[in-house]
């Protein structure tokens, strides 16, 4: 209710729409006829960039909307940050561009549909991105302590959203995050054990999104080296439990091509655990592909590390892969 007031008073008195005629151009842009979905692209593009942020904002968070509507409006308003913040919403008043984002992250919290949920954040992530300064400090003061609040809610699908907002947006902990090191590490820990699933998955994608923006950094690896084994056991428990997800495969991918050091120690486990994904023929070959592109990129970037770690694997891998080609 807050932010559709505060959006209500954003929109310019001649603009001749308001709410539940925006709600009507939402589920026109959906239509199966061409015509009607073409007619409602060229309405939506013809509102004032500020006036169209006030009306997505507020449609993303009606609940009396159908949450297809209510998704459309949230992928929509991420759309209009991405490609045209400067005219949506740096316009603004100082007063109501804080009011807006302390309004956003409520939502996050208020919201109980799960989807709906992570939609808002991927807004809340997208807004953050420009407020880094010249710097790389982001001056939306409120947003990291929110992520750590988040995380510490009983409720796992604050857990995985406070995991989720990490991940999308790592350099939120600034160029040089030393002295939030045990809060992230603590957070990260917990995420990587929590009961659920989600939240451990988001975890593993928090930590792989963090060493990989700070790939540079061997001080962030080393205070953050007691997390590799319970990480690979993470993506082990998941990967048991979700045979087809491959959400942790594709961020062990990117570590091993930006961070391969940092698993250097763990290579047996690592390796190991890809073969048996590569290994097993009941997955889709997408996935086993994944596994083997691990691999193949652990042997590039630490070929004798591979070599020693990997040499009783050598020939099945050899012959799984000439089985793969057949």
């Amino acid at each position: 209710v807050g932010l559709r007031n505060l959006c209500g008073r954003l929109i310019n008195s001649e603009l001749k729409m308001d709410l539940a005629t925006f709600k009507n151009l939402l589920e026109r842009l959906q239509s199966a006829e061409h015509d009607v979905r073409t007619e409602a692209e060229t309405a939506l593009s013809n509102i004032a960039p500020t006036d169209r942020l006030s009306l997505l904002l507020q449609s993303m968070t009606d609940a009396s909307i159908s949450p297809i509507c209510r998704t459309l409006a949230a992928v929509l308003c991420r759309r209009l940050l991405m490609n045209d913040f400067e005219e949506a919403f740096a316009p603004l008043p100082e007063e109501t561009k804080s009011a807006i984002k302390q309004q956003i992250l409520m939502s996050i919290v208020n919201e109980s549909i799960e989807m709906m949920r992570r939609k808002i954040a991927d807004v809340a992530a997208e807004l953050v991105r420009e407020h880094f300064d010249d710097d790389s400090v982001c001056q939306w003061v409120e947003f990291q302590p929110f992520i750590f609040d988040c995380f510490k809610s009983p409720e796992p699908g604050l857990r995985e959203v406070a995991c989720h907002l990490f991940a999308t947006v790592p350099a939120v902990f600034g160029p040089d995050p030393t002295a939030q090191m045990p809060n992230i590490g603590h957070m990260l820990n917990q995420a990587l054990s929590d009961s659920n699933i989600k939240v451990r998955v988001a975890g593993f994608r928090a930590l792989s999104a963090f060493l990989v923006h700070n790939s540079t950094e061997t001080s962030i690896q080393h205070a953050l080296k007691d997390l590799a084994q319970p990480a690979l056991l993470a993506v082990h428990a998941c990967l048991e439990a979700e045979p087809d997800d491959d959400t942790m495969l594709k961020c062990l991918v990117e570590m091993a091509d930006a961070t391969s050091k940092y698993l250097r120690p763990f290579l047996p486990h690592t390796l190991e655990l890809c073969y048996k994904v590569l290994s097993n023929t009941d997955l889709a070959d997408p996935m086993r592909h994944i596994a083997l592109e691990v691999i193949i990129t652990l042997s590039e970037n630490i070929p004798s590390g591979v070599r020693k770690a990997g040499k009783d694997m050598i020939k099945p891998l050899v012959r799984t892969l000439l089985a793969m080609m057949t």
